[in-house]
């Protein structure tokens, strides 16, 4: 895992649709997993990516929940990362995905 190389500059956050941000880190990634996410800093990656919707990672008020970006107390609205913010964390552009028929609704 030492060897893999992640670009720094890679968040979260930015590919959230707008109004929406990732919850706070609060359990860090552990070896033998590349550590990415780090307890008090932003989040860096996803806990998991699944074409299926509705996966337990994905239910609130787990780590892959996004919040409303006004609600500081991470208490209030959340929703499940959409299928276009995971083509995107994936490399992908969501039109690809549903043109090839990936996703699973």
């Amino acid at each position: 895992m030492e060897k893999v190389d992640r670009p720094s500059d890679r968040y979260v956050r930015d590919i959230l649709q707008q109004g929406w941000k990732p919850r706070r880190v609060v359990s860090g990634d552990q070896r033998p997993h590349h550590i990415a996410n780090v307890v008090g800093g932003p989040m860096r990656v996803l806990p998991t990516i699944l074409a299926t919707q509705n996966s337990r990672a994905f239910r609130a008020p787990r780590a892959g929940t996004v919040v409303k970006i006004d609600d500081t107390a991470e208490e209030g609205e959340s929703r499940e990362v959409n299928q276009d913010e995971k083509a995107i964390a994936m490399g992908y552009s969501a039109s690809e995905l549903r043109m090839h028929g990936r996703w699973h609704e």
